[in-house]
């Protein structure tokens, strides 16, 4: 079995409705997907604001993480 990659894979991990893991945690899912492009949202919870009231600064690097690493892997072949 070929391993997958791509748009392949993105589909297969199901981070366009993930279910559980840290993903589902942070409410992230990818919105859109192309060749060297993905959009990701992200619902944050309650559990992802700081003291303050903001959105924590990890929730966010989280997502721009997230984001930066599906584009990435788009790019495989």
């Amino acid at each position: 079995m070929a391993t997958p990659y791509g748009l392949e894979l993105l589909r297969r991990l199901r981070l366009f409705e993930p279910p559980d893991g840290m993903w589902a945690n942070l409410g992230m899912r990818i919105t859109e997907a192309e060749q060297s492009s993905t959009v990701v949202e992200a619902d944050f919870s309650r559990e992802a604001h700081g003291r303050a009231g903001e959105i924590h600064r990890g929730a966010v690097a989280a997502v721009a993480d997230g984001a930066t690493a599906c584009a990435a892997a788009t790019l495989a072949a």
